[in-house]
Formats: structure tokens, C-alpha cells, sequence
């Protein structure tokens, strides 16, 4: 018997993160194939609860979030004992994966330490010396530097790129590129808004990262020649970011046009969706971006709902202007206006040509279903 322990500080499986979701991918790839597969976080020990099968070969604990006290070191070496004590007990072929977060080298390295005598492999899909806003940390950069020497120590690594791939090629001992990933069970439905030009966009809030000043600019000037547009956002904000969003609402007199809508939660976001006008991914291609590759796209192709964006990364391997996107020529203000336009101007039925391309594309490349027997090659 196969198993696969997938182990973070925070809660995964329950997540409504983009990483949560790619882990539950993961999982449920594997699980096809007849791996048993357990989500163990520090969230998950600290409340106690019993295992349960959430999906067919799949556990995790029940989770009860007021019982999380944080991290510590203490709280880190109790962890490490737990998980230690129960993958110990386990019968059949062991495999660890480790999703590491911004804040856990430490239980990395105790980690790596403790299972020094087990397959211990790791999740990276970011290059963290390139992380947003923290280019010039100091204190960022000696992070970074302990991470990436980090990665030498697992028996494999898995990326989300070629590019980031590249990047790390010396460092790591054993390679898999597994790119975004989406659930593509069941048939292509396209999107119920596509008469709309409601232009959505979903997911961590950033100005830096996500390039808003330059899109804003463009949809305000795409408003001013349109009266029906709306680009709303859904999903986390910093104050800092809340603060420039608003400042921009007001100053430009579009509050009925530029909406926030607040977080939601992931069962949420398929319906969003797929009842959206068009989906927008504005980034720049700085070199966080150019290293990673967004798992936003994971869910936005298979929504039935076109896509606006931009070149970054590796986008353009797999998404073509006018085929299964519509693809601006830069990143600027007036490329995401012009794309507007370019949208204002499509029949529904050119609208839905666009959408069922990407959901083929993301049927062919992205699919977890794909990758069932690669990841148990590589885990064994």
C-alpha cells in the first residue's frame, strides 16, 4: 500500500487558498491511482479532531480554528513529534510532501532533519527572493538564501514551471513540472453573464503583484466610452491596498462601476465564475510573476467565461490571443482598454468560442487526472 502524507503549518485542505486547492488536486490525482493520502497541519493536531475520509482514499481531521495558538518553537517540535509518531506507525511505501509557507522554514528544517530516513519531497512554486514588495529586504534576502539551500536537502522537488524549474536546477536532486491544475469533471458550460461586460477579478488583492494600477487607468478610460461595464473584485485586500482601491473609486467617480465585493469562500468562486462577463488576470511580467504561473488560471479556464490577460511566465505556452484568450500586447493602461474594446465588440457566440478553447486547453494540460500516474512515479 501507497501513502502520501501532505504536510503544511496551515490548514490545506480546508483552505480557500489557491495552494489549497492545488494540494487537493494533488491529492485527488494520486488518489485515483489507489494512494491513501493524509493532510496533517499544525491547525489540524492542535484541535483534536478524528480522521475522516473526505473523498474516496482521501483523510483529514476535523478542524476547530479556535484552538490555534500560532507558532512557536515549542508549538513546532510538538508538531514535528506528532507527525513523526504517526507516519512511523504507517505500513506500506511512505511518502512525505512538504507545502512550505512564508513563514515556516523553520519547521522545514526540522522537518527535513527528524525524516532525514524517509522520501521527503517538496512543493515550491514561487521564487520567495522575488516576492512582492520584498525584493530589497534584508531580512527577506537571508530568508530567501537559508530557503533555497533548503530544497538540496529533499530527495525531490515539485514546480509549477519551467522557468522556476531552471531556477533551481542545481539545487534540487530529483524534478517534476506539474503545471496549474484544474478539475475538469464534467461537461463545458459556458458562462451565464457572457451578455454582460462585468469583468471579474478574484483573488489576493495586491496592486504591486497583480499590476491594478495599470488596469484601473484602463478601465477608466474604457468606461468613459462604455456605460455598462463594471470591473469588480472579489477576494483578500490589505488596508494598505483597500486604501489606494478606494482613493481610486472616488477620485475617478466610478464606485457603481469598480466594486469590491469582500472575500469569499472557495465553494463560492465556480459560481462567480461562471456568471461573469469576462475573467482578468492583469499582471506584470516582473520576475516574481515570470517564475511562477498563476493557479487563478487553473479555475478561470474551465469556467465557461473568457479571459483577459496578460503574457507572464510561462501563459504564453499554453494561451493564444484571439483562440483561448484575449491576450493584451503589453501592460499598460491603454493595452487593457484596448482589449476592452475588443470584448464590447464580440457576438456571445465569438464569447463562447474563446471560453470552450480554454476549456479544452485547460482539459488537455491542466487536468489532475493527467498527472495520476507521473506523481506516483515520482513519489516511488
Amino acid at each position: 500500500m501507497k501513502v502520501l502524507y501532505i504536510i503544511s503549518l496551515f490548514d490545506l485542505f480546508n483552505s480557500d487558498t489557491a495552494a489549497g486547492e492545488r494540494m487537493r488536486c494533488y491529492a485527488r490525482s494520486v488518489a485515483i491511482s489507489g494512494v491513501k493520502v493524509y493532510f496533517i497541519s499544525s491547525e489540524m493536531v492542535e484541535s483534536r479532531g478524528g480522521w475522516k475520509e473526505v473523498y474516496p482514499n482521501i483523510y483529514a481531521q476535523e478542524l476547530n480554528t479556535q484552538n490555534h495558538k500560532g507558532y512557536n518553537f515549542v508549538m513546532l517540535l510538538k508538531f514535528i513529534r506528532y507527525v513523526y509518531t504517526f507516519i512511523s506507525q504507517t505500513e506500506g511505501d511512505v511518502a512525505i510532501l512538504n507545502y512550505p509557507s512564508s513563514s515556516s522554514l523553520l519547521f522545514d528544517i526540522l522537518l527535513i532533519w527528524r525524516f532525514r530516513l524517509y522520501p521527503v519531497y517538496v512543493e515550491v512554486n514561487e521564487v520567495r527572493a522575488f516576492a512582492s514588495g520584498l525584493e530589497n529586504s534584508t531580512r527577506n534576502k537571508f530568508y530567501s538564501f537559508l530557503l533555497d539551500r533548503t530544497y538540496s536537502y529533499y530527495k525531490g522537488a515539485i514546480f509549477i514551471s519551467r522557468h522556476i524549474a531552471r531556477y533551481y536546477s542545481k539545487a534540487a536532486n530529483k524534478m517534476l513540472i506539474v503545471p496549474i491544475l484544474s478539475n475538469c469533471n464534467g461537461k463545458y458550460r459556458p458562462s451565464l453573464g457572457l451578455d454582460s461586460l462585468d469583468i471579474v477579478f478574484i483573488g489576493t488583492i495586491s496592486f504591486d503583484k497583480e499590476n491594478l494600477g495599470e488596469l484601473l487607468e484602463g478601465f477608466k478610460q474604457f468606461a468613459a466610452i462604455n456605460s455598462t461595464a463594471r470591473l469588480i473584485f472579489y477576494g483578500t485586500i490589505s488596508s494598505k491596498d483597500n486604501k489606494k482601491l478606494k482613493s481610486f473609486m472616488d477620485e475617478s467617480k466610478l464606485c457603481n462601476r469598480v466594486i469590491y465585493m469582500g472575500k469569499v469562500n472557495h465553494t463560492q468562486v465556480k459560481m462567480i465564475l461562471s456568471n461573469a462577463g469576462a475573467l482578468i488576470l492583469p499582471r506584470m511580467n516582473n520576475k516574481q510573476n515570470y517564475y511562477g504561473f498563476s493557479t487563478k488560471l487553473s479555475e478561470y479556464a474551465v469556467s465557461g467565461t473568457p479571459i483577459i490577460l496578460t503574457n507572464t511566465g510561462v501563459v504564453a505556452d499554453y494561451f493564444t490571443d484571439g483562440f483561448n484568450c484575449l491576450m493584451c500586447d503589453g501592460y499598460t493602461c491603454h493595452s487593457f482598454k484596448e482589449k476592452f474594446i475588443q470584448l464590447a465588440r464580440m457576438s456571445t457566440a465569438e464569447k463562447e468560442i474563446l471560453a470552450f478553447n480554454a476549456y479544452e486547453t485547460a482539459r488537455r494540460n491542466f487536468d489532475y487526472r493527467l498527472y495520476s500516474s507521473t506523481l506516483c512515479d515520482f513519489f516511488w
